[in-house]
């Protein structure tokens, strides 16, 4: 990844340790910001439709969804430095997602959540340097994805 400066890699690595040590925990907090931010994507999850967020606080399978999410992207930050990995790890996920019809707007808006839900957990720690760097690394995934999504 070019654009990300050995700071920045270093910042989006410490920022996301402390999210990645726990994913049960953090990955329900995400889907429940990405599902009350966006509503329409909890359609999307055959499980999840339908359930208020109350109920899927609590959900085994939203735990298990959230978990196997945020090893995805724990996935990435341990490829920075590979791109080429994180393209076929990117290109898998979105061909397991397509016969879902889950499109572009999904993705980035799951990116505007991670995003901000960083900024949110982290506090002080969420600073400029990894803010911009969490940039940079979300939108080389959504570039991605988006280039994945064309050959569909």
């Amino acid at each position: 990844m070019p654009d990300l400066t050995p700071e920045g890699k270093k910042a989006v690595q410490d920022t996301w340790a402390p999210v990645a040590a726990n994913p049960k925990h953090f990955g329900v907090l995400l889907f429940i910001k990405y599902f009350t931010e966006y509503p329409r994507t909890q359609d999307f999850f055959e499980h999840f439709k339908g359930k208020s967020l109350e109920e899927l606080k609590t959900s085994a399978k939203l735990r298990a969804h959230g978990t196997t999410v945020l090893h995805a992207v724990t996935a990435m930050v341990e490829n920075l430095d590979d791109l080429d990995t994180m393209v076929v790890l990117l290109n898998n996920t979105v061909d397991r997602h397509t016969p879902r019809t889950v499109g572009f707007p999904e993705y980035d808006d799951l990116f505007k959540c991670i995003g901000s839900f960083l900024a949110e957990q982290l506090g002080d720690k969420f600073d400029e340097v990894a803010k911009q760097a969490w940039g940079i690394v979300l939108d080389t995934m959504g570039t991605v994805i988006k280039a994945q999504l064309s050959k569909q």
